[in-house]
């Protein structure tokens, strides 16, 4: 039986707590941040991950990946 990696797009939102003088200030020391994210799972983890201010404009996706992807690691 073949042996496949497969990336799958996730979509998540995060919150964070900060003290801020303004809403754009907040928004900046949010992307700043120093958090943890944890993925559980037999032969899973998280393999890119990045914040974005928006992950769509207009017809641009910003986002990491955005089908999935399956590569044949061994036949």
């Amino acid at each position: 039986m073949a042996k496949y990696s497969v990336f799958i797009p996730c979509t998540a939102s995060l919150a964070v707590e900060v003290e801020a003088e303004s809403r754009e200030a907040a928004a900046l020391a949010a992307l700043a941040a120093d958090f943890r994210i944890t993925v559980e799972g037999d032969n899973a983890f998280l393999h890119e991950f990045e914040l974005h201010k928006k992950i769509v404009t207009g017809n641009v996706f910003h986002g990491v990946q955005n089908e999935i992807e399956v590569d044949l690691i061994q036949e």
